[in-house]
Parts: C-alpha cells; structure tokens; sequence
C-alpha cells in the first residue's frame, strides 16, 4: 500500500548520558527499536507520573522533525539536533499530518503514534529567552510512538508515513479508541463539543493518549512488580 508521504532518517539518539539529566541522547549511526524503546535510554520520570510520564511501550520513541529543528536554529533558538531529547529526527515528512494513530514505516520496523511530546520548563537552555512554548504549536509538536514490529533503524533509511493504510488511523477517527461519538465528530471535553475544531481536535487527542498512557504505564507497572 502507498504512504502518505516518505522521508529519510536524518538523525538516531539512543543512550542517555549518565547522571540525573537524561538530554542530550549520545549520537548513533543505527539501533535496534525494541518495545521499550533504544538499549541505554531512559528517562528522569516514571511512565506513571501524574502528568502521564515518559518511556514505556506507549512513548517507546521520541521522534521530530529535522525540518523544525532546523527551522527553530534559523531563528536564533540555541538547540541542535538531539538537544531536545528526541531519539529520532525525519526529513521530509508532513509533521502537521502526523498525530496519534499515525503510522511510519522504516524498513522492516513499524512504529505508531501515540502522543505528542510538548516541551517543557527542563528545557530552557535550548530557547531564545528560555521560552520553549515557540514550539508547542500545531504541527510543531515531537511526537511519542509506540514499536508495533521490532527492527534495525539507520541513519539514511527511508521513512513511509502512513494514515488509513497499512493498519494505521488517526485515534479519533478510530471507535475502538475514543467511542463511536467521538469518531463521528462529536467528542465532548469539559462540556464543549471540540471534534470540529482544528486546535480543539489536536489538545483532545493529546488528552486522550496521555490519559492512555497513564493507565497503560500504571497497569505496565503493576505488573512488574507482581
């Protein structure tokens, strides 16, 4: 089936430094994505914090696009590529079509999306001014994925984004995610009805996986201490 549109791993960061910060991720010419993600990396939080955590199965991968990166450069903001903490950057890609239930295809290594990944106040150094909300913006944002089929992922191998083909579907366009409401349009949050709504649409959808999220990581953790 054809993608979407197909673009090209630029960049692959894996294994965090050592110590309490966990960004900037060492460089890497390949890895191998396993469901839980890059051997070496982790994270400052656990995948059960309030807020809804890193890593996990669910937030396995942070990728972004080159494109925005070097965009933020060009303005003066002091990042580079992997600053952010991202484990992959893609060139030549739709970042604005890319949203939860979204699917990119590398090679024999399948990931979808889950959530997006807004930057936060950990990260000032990397914005003019310390203001890291220039980038959390419709179409800017990283974007978490979970691994579907575990494989080798290197620097130069094609990147296939697909949405409505090889299994892949925007969660509110998906009943077995939101509801059958939600997928016609009609989902409600805090009493208004957003599902028609651009930026209503894309704050509901981060809602929702982050609250999947929550409850995989908090079942996810559970288990494992059983």
């Amino acid at each position: 089936m054809s993608a979407l549109a197909v673009g090209t791993v630029t960049h692959i960061f894996t294994k965090a430094p050592e110590g309490e910060v966990t960004f900037p991720k060492a460089p890497a010419q390949e890895a191998r994505a396993t469901f839980a993600g890059f051997a070496g990396d982790r994270q400052e939080d656990p995948v059960d914090a309030d807020y809804g955590g890193h890593g996990g199965p669910l937030k396995a991968l942070c990728v972004w696009s080159t494109e925005i990166v070097k965009d933020l450069e060009g303005q003066g903001h002091p990042m580079c590529e992997g600053s952010c903490g991202e484990n992959l950057l893609i060139s030549g890609l739709p970042w604005e079509k890319i949203v939860p239930g979204a699917r990119i295809r590398i090679g024999d290594t399948l990931i979808e999306a889950t959530a997006f990944a807004h930057q936060c106040y950990k990260q000032p150094q990397n914005f003019k001014k310390g203001n890291y909300m220039v980038a959390n913006k419709d179409g800017m944002f990283r974007v978490y994925f979970a691994v579907l089929r575990e494989g080798p992922i290197k620097v130069g191998d094609k990147a296939e984004l697909h949405i409505g083909t090889i299994g892949a579907k925007p969660y509110l366009s998906n009943p077995y995610v939101v509801g059958r409401a939600a997928a016609k349009g009609k989902l409600y949050l805090d009493g208004k009805n957003v599902g028609s709504s651009s930026s209503g649409t894309i704050a509901a959808v981060a809602v929702i996986a982050c609250c999947i999220g929550a409850i995989a990581g908090a079942g996810l953790t559970s288990a494992l201490k059983k």
